[in-house]
């Protein structure tokens, strides 16, 4: 829950910020760093900063300036509708990308552990992987997945508190799927498949009820 807590952190601190780029972008348009998420292979070339930004202090592992600036980056490509159109003229691009970085890390992933400089290389590759991996999902969710609909609409609105909710349920059916079965694939698949059933029982129950909507930020449904 510790991304929870970061989350909430980067919306206070950076809110001001935000609300001084939309303003500014009312009566200036998108100014430079606008138009610099508008241009795909710049969107590209953000895993270089992302890495830079892991070499800075951390916080019992959790470094704030790494998922800071993933949270600012984030805000930045979902307020510029350009961006949204870049991502998706890059799409082919970025799943190339990302299946040779993916196939460049997992075969350097032995060899990257107490190497120094090596392991420096290394985190440039994890990086442009994740993040490739980030335009690709964004790519084809722009594509297809924004259509509306019954179940898209209640999927969406399910995200974020299936999210919240999913950890703490998938401890207690985990407790007890590794005592019943000693096989990893059967583990496996009841903590996955149970997990995923009771997380959404709970949201359906939370929904209901006001104060439990608060808890998990359900919005209250409007009167048709």
């Amino acid at each position: 829950m510790w991304f929870v807590l970061y989350l909430f952190l980067f919306s206070c601190l950076l809110l001001p910020l935000f609300i001084h780029i939309i303003n500014a972008r009312r009566t200036k348009g998108l100014g430079f760093i606008g138009r610099l998420f508008s241009k795909g292979c710049f969107l590209i070339l953000i895993f270089i900063p992302l890495t830079i930004s892991e070499a800075l202090p951390d916080i019992g592992g959790k470094n704030l300036f790494f998922y800071g600036l993933y949270f600012a980056v984030g805000f930045l490509m979902a307020s510029n509708e350009e961006t949204i159109t870049a991502i998706d003229n890059i799409r082919w691009w970025s799943f190339g990308i990302m299946v040779i970085s993916i196939s460049v890390y997992l075969s350097l992933l032995g060899y990257a552990r107490g190497y120094g400089d090596f392991t420096c290389l290394f985190a440039y590759v994890r990086n442009l992987y994740g993040f490739s991996t980030l335009l690709v999902m964004l790519a084809f969710a722009y594509r297809y997945l924004s259509r509306g609909g019954k179940v898209l609409d209640y999927l969406n609105k399910a995200a974020f508190p299936v999210y919240i909710l999913h950890q703490s349920v998938m401890m207690v059916i985990a407790y007890y799927a590794l005592q019943w079965s000693s096989n990893i694939t059967l583990q496996y698949v009841l903590i996955v498949v149970f997990s995923l059933i009771a997380s959404f029982a709970l949201f359906e129950v939370f929904r209901h009820f006001a104060p439990l909507r608060i808890i998990l930020g359900i919005k209250k449904e409007k009167k048709s």
